[in-house]
């Protein structure tokens, strides 16, 4: 269990036990009598009696039952509406306003017609439920689906996806935040319509009947009681279902940083345009492909071509940038090189003078685009994204869990809509070169699975090799093992270990 949230718990329970002292001394005052505020003790021995005999879960399923049913009923009608709103404008025109008319009507209100209509019992409560829970369903989705960005709708249709593709892959990410706004808003609003519910149109079972039964013969012990069981099930689910929702989510900015948010800036320097993209299978674990990802000094001793055609040494200037957390990482070099022949000398395999390309402008060109000499920059953000930099290359990798043993690496090519077609095809070019089926991202593949078969056959062993130390800061050198720690330090925070 983190620190904070301890420390959230804490501060809970004092303000709890703050409440409860300040009822109890109430209670004993004298200013009420006995049975009209019960002291704790006999509301607690009351709760426990029916507890024990049955009758409250017993009432309270019945009301778990109706507010389940209702607020169901609400996401199933709800939550497509809502995507038809915001796709369609004429469904929109015809729905908003009868919405608008609708939402302002207490749930409460309907009961008596809704009595008329069907009389006492399941039906009319599970229906007043379903009305208070509709609207923030419907219209949180409706503003979802409105704010999804146009950009990324032109960007998937331009992939070729259909409106299936469309609907999964991104109306229904992009709409997310809202959407679970809407079903959190809508089960309290659920939660709050079933106890009046019960209260006027249920026959004789529900927490909300218990309580209006109980003051006709002033069994007060007994509301209050039930007053504790709905104020526990609706904690339950406030902090266990939706609590872990984004409550504690910090603006995207703070969480990036201020050198990500810097470096992202850099590289987004125009409106862009998708150019491409494709997809790979790596046999390992995701962490694994993450570690590779922030380990910066890999790439000049793995990968031939990079180090053969000198666009990665670690004799050229760059640094390491790394989060507070360590989860974000940046590491980045210049495209100058020094041109010295350490790799060479040590006999490294990733050196090999003895390879050429037989049209190198056509590949090694570089254009700096962002005036700044920077010719390779990746940048993660914990967990799994990656924005990359490698010369005129520019892409996003997504890192999708396929398994224990199985990952799968999205790449999203895109350059600008500023591009000239020389710098267009430029980017094509490199593009290939660094995806799964050039020189790069191939041997990376390669190497994390080399690891997770080596893992799996010492399942009981294990080994730590220390390298620079324990530290997780920036440094300005890209031989360190920092951002990787880093990373394993968010991983831990983030689970809790």
């Amino acid at each position: 269990m983190t620190t904070d949230r301890v420390r959230s718990l804490r501060r809970g329970a004092i303000t709890i036990i703050a409440v409860l002292a300040l009822y109890q001394a109430v209670a004993r005052s004298g200013h009420f009598a006995p049975a009209l505020m019960p002291p704790l003790g006999a509301v607690a021995r009351t709760l426990l009696d029916t507890l024990l005999d049955g009758t409250m879960i017993e009432h309270a399923a019945f009301t778990m039952y109706r507010v389940l049913c209702g607020f169901a009923l609400a996401v199933f009608i709800g939550l497509p509406l809502g995507v038809l709103m915001g796709r369609f404008r004429p469904v929109e025109n015809f729905v908003l306003p009868l919405a608008s008319a609708l939402m302002p009507i207490p749930s409460l209100a309907w009961i008596p017609i809704l009595i008329l209509w069907f009389g006492l019992g399941n039906p009319v409560t599970i229906l007043v439920v379903f009305y208070a829970a509709l609207f923030p369903m419907l219209l949180n989705t409706w503003s979802g689906v409105r704010a999804v960005n146009p950009l990324w709708l032109r960007a998937a249709g331009a992939m070729g996806a259909n409106e299936h593709a469309l609907f999964w892959k991104v109306i229904i990410p992009g709409a997310a935040p809202f959407i679970i706004a809407g079903l959190r808003q809508s089960f309290l609003r659920a939660w709050v319509a079933v106890i009046g519910a019960e209260m006027l149109a249920a026959s004789d079972w529900g927490l909300g009947w218990v309580i209006f039964d109980a003051k006709e013969f002033l069994n007060t012990d007994v509301m209050l009681a039930s007053l504790v069981v709905i104020g526990c099930i609706g904690f339950v689910f406030e902090r266990l279902v939706f609590g872990s929702l984004g409550r504690n989510t910090p603006p995207l900015e703070q969480y990036l940083g201020p050198d990500h948010v810097a470096h992202i800036r850099r590289v987004m320097r125009a409106p862009a345009k998708v150019i491409g993209g494709y997809s790979q299978i790596i046999p390992s674990n995701w962490k694994l492909y993450i570690e590779n990802v922030k380990d910066s000094y890999h790439a000049s001793l793995l990968h031939m071509f990079f180090t053969t055609f000198r666009l990665n040494r670690l004799s050229q200037k760059g640094g390491l940038v790394v989060s507070q957390e360590g989860g974000n990482h940046i590491s980045y070099s210049m495209t100058q090189d020094v041109a010295g022949k350490e790799y060479e000398q040590a006999g490294l395999r990733s050196a090999n003078e003895g390879y050429a390309l037989e049209a190198p402008d056509m590949l090694l060109k570089n254009v700096d685009e962002f005036g700044d000499g920077i010719g390779l920059q990746i940048l993660t953000v914990f967990p799994g994204f990656v924005l990359q930099q490698i010369r005129n290359c520019l892409a996003v990798r997504r890192v999708v869990p396929r398994g224990l043993d199985k990952t799968e690496l999205i790449w999203t090519c895109f350059g600008f809509t500023t591009d000239d077609d020389t710098l267009a095809e430029l980017r094509l070019r490199q593009a290939n070169l660094i995806g799964p089926a050039g020189f790069i991202s191939m041997e990376d593949g390669a190497a994390a699975g080399f690891v997770q078969r080596g893992v799996a056959g010492a399942a009981d062993e294990a080994s730590l090799v220390e390298m620079g130390g324990s530290g997780t800061a920036s440094e300005e050198s890209r031989v360190s093992e920092a951002a990787v720690r880093g990373f394993w330090k968010d991983y831990r925070n983030h689970m809790g270990l």
